[in-house]
Parts: structure tokens; sequence; C-alpha cells
């Protein structure tokens, strides 16, 4: 399988969920290039942290982004999606991240599939 994955990051104090780490594990695994969005007040230190794992990091942060906010999120979400291709969407399996990618699915005209707990390219990608 080919193609960009977009990994929405939660973190707390700087230090993003396991789960994200996972999931970006899981879009190379298959083939897909991965872009991590960490959004925050200041999400210096886990887009610093998620570096590691992802192609790419893209950092947005904004007093606004203090506190999760659907529609600053999902504005921000959609617009890297848009503006870097992303064709697979992965956001972590709590109730933001739920909450944020249904959310997005919608603003996308996406599919959205919940709780996923694995992903695999099959015979033709």
């Amino acid at each position: 399988m080919s193609g960009v994955a977009l990994v929405i990051v939660e973190s707390r104090k700087g230090v993003p969920a396991r789960a994200c780490v996972e999931a970006l594990g899981k879009a190379r695994a298959i083939g897909m290039d991965t872009i991590a969005l960490a959004c925050g007040k200041d999400p210096a230190a886990a887009a610093a942290a998620i570096a590691p794992y992802a192609g790419v990091v893209v950092a947005a942060g904004h007093e606004s982004l203090e506190r999760y906010s659907a529609a600053a999120h999902v504005a921000i979400a959609a617009r890297v999606a848009r503006e870097r291709g992303a064709s697979l969407v992965v956001a972590p399996a709590t109730p933001t991240g739920r909450d944020l990618a249904a959310r997005l699915a919608a603003r996308l005209e996406a599919g959205y599939a919940a709780d996923v707990c694995g992903i695999e390219a099959g015979p033709e990608g």
C-alpha cells in the first residue's frame, strides 16, 4: 500500500500517547509515508518526542489549542490532510480521538472506522 497517513498526536505534558506511536508504526509497516500532527498551546515537546517515529511532523501551536476544541482541531487536521494529500487519517481510540476523527471524516467527506485494532495491506496494496 502506498500513500500518506496522517496520525493525530494526543499528548499530555509533551508526551505523546503510546497509541500514536503504534499507529505511525502500523502505517509505515504497510508502506505509507507518515505525517504526525501535534496540536496544542506549545506542541514543541510532543512534536520532538514523536519525530523519531514519523516521516514528517507538523506542529500547530496557538493559545486556542491549549484544550481540545472540536472546531479548531478539526479545521487544522483537515487543512493538513488536504495540503499533504493524506489518504488515511488515524486518531487514537480515546474520547477526544473518536470525536475528532468522526468530525474530520465528515469535513473531508471520507469514510470513518472507529476502534480499529490493526491494519494491513491486501494483495493489491
